[in-house]
């Protein structure tokens, strides 16, 4: 009898919580909301129905912020194996997918003092801004590209919190991974296992909303096998979390994952 008011009480407490976090969403600085077949479902249920982006002074901190060098808890995993390749093959070349103002590139080279040559792939308006900021840099094989087919000439794509705000996913890794690019390190990707993949809706840090993939990990990791990778490492990442409001029985968690070409894998 007990255990059976302290589960009614906690489920009365959840409640309580999925109310508040739902309501509260509109004003959050980073939450979630809903569960949608699609992105344009996801984009319709935005409280101000908008589609936005970082506005100018989020952009110009997030540039300033790229230019240090303390390695962040989530970038160990990957960067443990990056530099596991890069010992191997020391002429490495890295294409960092949706690396922002090259935030992991400073990080692992003052880590490492390896001499990498890096290229971001990024949204055309955060290449310029980046390219107007870093134009200077001394002694940096760092560069940004908005043409996803710098990929293919790397060996190694990388790429951190990128691919669930990708709605047209498989057309876009056949477009990255058709030089076939050997490694593939992957982090920061929020899975489950209850349902299919679907979309819900991030407020991000309060300036914007914007749809995004929950993927189904099974399904995730069968993108990449249909290409000709196999799955190396999988790793959970503790730092991220997901509570959807009024869908508890969806248990959501971040991971990592490092892909592997198959040596009789053929370029796409």
């Amino acid at each position: 009898m007990q255990q059976l008011i302290i589960k009614i009480l906690k489920g009365f407490l959840h409640l309580l919580k999925d109310i508040r976090n739902y309501y509260r969403f509109p004003r959050a600085y980073i939450a979630y909301r809903g569960v949608f077949r699609d992105f344009a479902q996801a984009q319709e249920s935005s409280p101000n129905r908008k589609s936005q982006t970082y506005s100018d002074e989020s952009l110009e901190k997030n540039i300033e912020n790229a230019h240090t060098t303390q390695i962040a808890n989530t970038e160990y995993p990957f960067f443990f194996w990056l530099h596991t390749l890069v010992g191997a093959n020391q002429k490495s070349r890295v294409c960092d997918f949706g690396g922002g103002f090259g935030r992991h590139y400073f990080h692992y080279t003052a880590a490492t003092k390896s001499d990498l040559e890096w290229i971001v792939c990024e949204l055309p308006h955060k290449v310029e801004a980046a390219e107007a900021r870093f134009a200077n840099l001394e002694g940096k094989r760092l560069s940004f590209s908005s043409d996803m087919s710098v990929a293919h000439k790397c060996d190694i794509l990388l790429s951190s919190s990128a691919f669930q705000y990708i709605e047209n996913l498989n057309e876009i890794l056949q477009r990255l991974l058709g030089g076939g690019a050997a490694h593939i390190l992957l982090a920061r990707l929020p899975m489950q296992t209850t349902t299919s993949t679907f979309s819900t809706l991030q407020n991000v840090c309060n300036d914007f909303f914007t749809p995004m993939y929950i993927f189904n990990k099974d399904e995730f990791v069968g993108y990449f096998t249909a290409l000709g990778y196999e799955l190396v490492d999988m790793w959970d990442d503790p730092f991220d979390s997901i509570t959807l409001p009024f869908h508890r029985d969806i248990d959501i968690h971040f991971c990592g994952f490092y892909f592997k070409l198959t040596t009789n894998a053929t370029k796409l």
